[in-house]
């Protein structure tokens, strides 16, 4: 009976400080990203422009506040997939199951304790001046849904993400990018981030599509489907525009997204140490 070849992985202390650092840092990340944001985003932010809204001296204002709330939305969305991903990748779920966890309660907190808590606030101070409770109560079930909705496409993300954790760790044209994988030039560095040969490649194609999908569906759920029932078809291009327009940011949007997550994954990498075989 022949001896197997052994390939055994040596720790240095320094390598498990890079470690534990990062574990830190993907931990911190996913919170900012995905808890606090959606807070000032759709909570504090909602707020203020429900209080502006209609009010002719602060048109510009509002308009640049709305972008900015968009911006800040995709941002913190898709920092908190770069975090979530590189962190099953990297440490796989079992050993470290904080960022995705934080990200399904990040979840509750947008749609639950956000969003939510800001519509009741703007009722209780007549802000929605055509709103009963019949639409608090019912609101409260949409934005439930949302949440369960959510959770479940983060979980579909997070099995995704496992997968090709699994294909890296076992097919040679696929690898891992680590500190040695650290270029200086902005141009290297989105060759390396986008090298097909990267993990973190597909993981991050299939966050924007699914985020693409996920975003569509709950603004047609949310608003598109009412303002068609109530309003019927549209008659013109003007009207076509109004009840569409908000579509219009969800595909730059993930595309911003994309290359963000796809970034943020490579600069979490530099900060895994090279593993010494």
């Amino acid at each position: 009976m022949s001896k197997k070849n052994t390939r055994f992985v040596f720790h240095s202390k320094e390598a498990e400080m890079k470690n534990e650092k990062l574990r830190r840092t993907l931990v911190w990340v996913v919170i900012v990203s995905a808890i606090l944001t959606p807070l000032l985003t759709e909570g504090v932010l909602s707020v203020v422009l429900e209080f502006i809204s209609g009010d002719i001296a602060y048109v510009t204002f509002e308009t640049v506040l709305r972008y900015l709330v968009v911006l800040l939305r995709f941002t913190a969305l898709f920092a908190s997939y770069a975090a979530v991903a590189v962190g099953l990748v990297n440490f796989g779920y079992r050993n470290f199951k904080a960022p995705l966890l934080l990200q399904i309660l990040g979840t509750f907190v947008y749609y639950m304790v956000a969003q939510y808590g800001s519509y009741i606030f703007c009722f209780n101070h007549m802000l929605l001046s055509d709103k009963t409770y019949v639409d608090v109560y019912s609101a409260g079930f949409t934005y439930f849904f949302f949440t369960v909705y959510g959770i479940i496409k983060l979980i579909v993300l997070a099995v995704i993400c496992i997968h090709y954790s699994r294909r890296a760790a076992n097919e040679p044209g696929i690898y891992i990018p680590d500190e040695t994988c650290r270029r200086t030039d902005f141009s290297s560095f989105m060759k390396t981030a986008l090298d097909k040969k990267s993990v973190f490649k597909k993981i991050c194609v299939f966050c924007a599509m699914f985020e693409i999908l996920f975003s569509a569906t709950l603004q047609f759920l949310s608003l598109t489907l009412f303002q068609l029932l109530a309003d019927g078809a549209p008659e013109n291009l003007a009207q076509a525009w109004i009840l569409f327009s908000p579509y219009a940011l969800i595909i730059p949007g993930c595309i911003f997204g994309f290359f963000l997550m796809i970034s943020l994954c490579l600069l979490f990498s530099f900060r895994k140490p090279e593993k010494k075989l």
